[in-house]
C-alpha cells in the first residue's frame, strides 16, 4: 500500500528532525573536542624531563599526576573528534564528491591516529617508570618527549591544516557553509601549514577552528528545527 502524501511528509520530518539533533549532538562534541585537546596539551605540556636521575625523580614526583590526566584524556579527544567529523558530513551531505572525500577522511583519520600515537609517547613515561624505576626511567622520559612533540607538531598540526583546507574547499564547492567560514578556514589552514612547527600555539589553532565550526552547526541545525517546526512539521 502506497503512502500518502501526509504520512511521506511526517516520515521526512522525523527523518529531518533526526539529522538535525545528531548534528547538534555532533558538534557539542567538537567543542568538547576543543575543550579536551587544550586541556591535554597544557596537562602534558611539562618541559624537558632531567636525564639524571635524582633530578628526574624530582621532575617526576612534581609533573607525575600532570602526565597521567593528559595521557588518560588523549583517547576522548580522537573519539569527540570522529563525532566533529561526522556533524561537517553531515552539514555538507554529499557534495564533496570523491576526490575531496578521500582526503576529507584521509586528513581526519590521520590527524587521529597520530593524536593516539602522541599519547602514547606520553603514556610511554608512566610505563617506563612503572617498569624501570623512577631512576632508570630518565633517558625513557626524554626520547618519549621528544617523540610526542615530534608527532604532534611534525604531523597531527599538519594534518588538522590539511583538515581545514578540505573543508574549505568542500564548503564552497557544495555552498554549504558561508563564505566567511571558507576564508577563514583557508587562511588558518595555510599559515598552519606552513608555520613553525615547533611554535606551541601554533597547536591550539585547529582546536580553536573546530570549536568555531561546531557552534556555527550548532546554530544551524537549531535554526532548521525552529524553521520546521514553525511550518507546522514539514520537512525543509
Amino acid at each position: 500500500m502506497t503512502a500518502g502524501p501526509s504520512e511521506l511528509g511526517a516520515t521526512a520530518a522525523r527523518i529531518s528532525a533526526v539529522g538535525s539533533r545528531l548534528t547538534t549532538a555532533a558538534g557539542l562534541a567538537g567543542v568538547a573536542f576543543a575543550v579536551l585537546f587544550t586541556v591535554s596539551f597544557a596537562l602534558l605540556r611539562v618541559g624537558v624531563p632531567p636525564t639524571e636521575g635524582s633530578a628526574f625523580a624530582d621532575w617526576w614526583a612534581l609533573n607525575r599526576e600532570r602526565l597521567t590526566a593528559g595521557t588518560y584524556l588523549v583517547p576522548f579527544v580522537g573519539i569527540a573528534f570522529i563525532w566533529f567529523v561526522a556533524a561537517v558530513r553531515q552539514r555538507i551531505g554529499h557534495g564533496e564528491g570523491l576526490f575531496f572525500s578521500t582526503v576529507f577522511l584521509s586528513s581526519a583519520l590521520l590527524f587521529v591516529v597520530t593524536i593516539f600515537v602522541t599519547g602514547a609517547a606520553g603514556g610511554a613515561v608512566l610505563a617506563a617508570v612503572e617498569s624501570l624505576g623512577v631512576r632508570r626511567a630518565a633517558e625513557v622520559a626524554a626520547f618519549s618527549r621528544a617523540l610526542g612533540y615530534a608527532l604532534l607538531f611534525g604531523f597531527a598540526v599538519k594534518m588538522g591544516a590539511m583538515f581545514m583546507l578540505v573543508v574549505a574547499s568542500i564548503g564552497r564547492q557544495a555552498d554549504a557553509v558561508p563564505r566567511w567560514m571558507i576564508l577563514l578556514s583557508t587562511a588558518l589552514g595555510v599559515v598552519t601549514l606552513i608555520a613553525n612547527s615547533f611554535w606551541d600555539p601554533i597547536a591550539l589553532v585547529f582546536p580553536a577552528w573546530v570549536a568555531v565550526v561546531s557552534l556555527f552547526l550548532i546554530r544551524a541545525s537549531l535554526a532548521r528545527r525552529i524553521a520546521t517546526a514553525d511550518d507546522g512539521g514539514a520537512a525543509v
